[in-house]
């Protein structure tokens, strides 16, 4: 207690100093005194370090897109880093006249023929297939089974002229007896297109071309050059039709905006028990002998705006060599005589190793031109169950994009049944950009 007095006493003794303002004190700078400081340091700076730093910059994004993206930033698509294209309203073609890359090839190994009876023979179609049947699905798990008429019904039936291309090794042979070398082509890459017509709402109908099946020999990396030369020698042989559409499946294109991104889910078909259709509606299948059902739609699709902003369609004659095949099934839900809803069925000819060798079934595309999602969905169903009616035990899994009014199907199927797989895929203009890519996938009607 003591020495705590003590102590007490002594700090009372004890003055310390007392600042009369801060030790550090610095003041707040205005806005207007930053950017005169900025302004300041930036007139110091000599101009010509600036055009040096400018011209490093530019030449920097250059070298990273030709590096990131090797193919894609030299092709007539609509880039991600096509900043300038978003201030068009209209869709507008990129190239008038086709232009020749470092990837078109000049060798000669390229082959394009038209897709005539005449000029094309069935020696080519069973080339194309079994290249298609080899090597257009990677995966060796999934087998791609089409069928020869199937194949050909996408291409006939068109106003415009389909193509197929060709990339050829060229293999050399000694004949002994005359002394000479004999060059025969042996085909290992095969590239195909079809005319099909797009629909905008903020633009007249756009005729292009759907390039449907590209693919090669996996030991053998041409698919780049052979689609640059395949598109190359379509713009020649028909100049009427400038643009080209295609998809791409489980992996979009690097650098490149799509007209539309979608996924597509796959699920397991099981027995339903199916609710009945209310009284006055009726499932009616598409025939040779009611064809005006598609007469109809397709003589409406250039006003479907309401339903769908934008519209890609291949042409009737090519739907009905389809439906010839059983290829694609096509169901009308009727009430009396009124169209209310379509539907588009078609073998994928996919057999998965999971589903024990299965055929898989594709809902392609779906119309619906009612209020009541749960009849429009009824009248699926009741579709489905007509195609499985007489192949049931051929089919083990359904499979459906993402578009249009098929992710109202979509959300009514996952309610009673999980998908089992889902992927990610695109559309992509070719030789022409639509400003307003990507468009909501439910707005985007594809019946190909």
């Amino acid at each position: 207690m003591m020495y705590r007095n003590l102590f007490n006493s002594l700090l009372r003794g004890i003055k310390l100093p007392q600042p009369t303002s801060p030790i550090f004190q610095f003041p707040i700078p205005t806005f207007q005194h930053i950017i005169t400081t900025i302004a300041d340091i930036f007139v110091s700076i000599p101009p010509d370090l600036f055009a040096i730093a400018f011209i490093f910059s530019i030449a920097g994004i250059f070298l990273y897109i030709k590096i990131k993206y090797p193919f894609w930033n030299i092709q007539p698509v609509y880039h991600t880093y096509d900043f300038w294209r978003k201030w068009s309203s209209l869709p507008f073609v990129i190239h008038k006249i086709p232009v020749k890359t470092r990837y078109t090839d000049k060798s000669g190994a390229v082959d394009t023929f038209p897709w005539e009876h005449h000029r094309f023979d069935r020696t080519h179609i069973q080339t194309a297939l079994q290249l298609i049947r080899s090597f257009r699905i990677p995966s060796e798990r999934i087998l791609f089974d089409l069928q020869e008429n199937e194949f050909t019904a996408y291409f006939i039936g068109h106003n415009s002229m389909s193509y197929i291309s060709f990339f050829n090794d060229t293999h050399q042979t000694l004949n002994s007896i005359a002394d000479i070398a004999i060059k025969t082509k042996v085909p290992v890459g095969v590239c195909t297109s079809r005319p099909a017509t797009l629909y905008i709402d903020v633009s007249p109908p756009i005729r292009l071309y759907m390039v449907d099946f590209l693919c090669s020999k996996r030991d053998r990396p041409i698919r780049h050059n052979l689609f640059q030369t395949h598109e190359y020698n379509i713009r020649i042989l028909n100049p009427e039709i400038s643009v080209s559409i295609l998809r791409q499946d489980n992996k979009l294109c690097d650098g490149v905006i799509p007209l539309v991104q979608f996924d597509t889910r796959t699920y397991p078909l099981q027995n339903q028990v199916l609710d009945p259709l209310p009284s006055s509606f009726y499932i009616v299948e598409v025939f040779r002998e009611n064809t005006d059902i598609l007469h109809n739609i397709w003589n409406q699709i250039d006003t479907m705006f309401d339903l769908f902003s934008v519209r890609l369609v291949t042409d009737l004659g090519s739907i009905f060599a389809q439906i010839k095949t059983r290829g694609l099934r096509v169901f009308a839900l009727k009430q009396k005589n009124d169209i209310c809803c379509v539907y588009f069925i078609r073998n994928s000819r996919l057999l998965f190793e999971e589903n024990d060798g299965k055929n898989t079934l594709d809902c392609v595309a779906s119309i619906c031109n009612i209020n009541d999602h749960d009849v429009f969905y009824k009248g699926f169903m009741y579709s489905l169950r007509d195609v499985l009616r007489n192949n049931g035990n051929d089919f083990g899994m359904l499979s459906i994009d993402l578009l249009g009014h098929n992710t109202i199907l979509s959300t009514y199927i996952e309610s009673n049944t999980k998908h089992i797989f889902q992927s990610i895929a695109g559309y992509y203009l070719y030789n022409m950009v639509f400003p307003k890519s990507p468009i909501p996938s439910n707005s985007f009607l594809a019946i190909l």
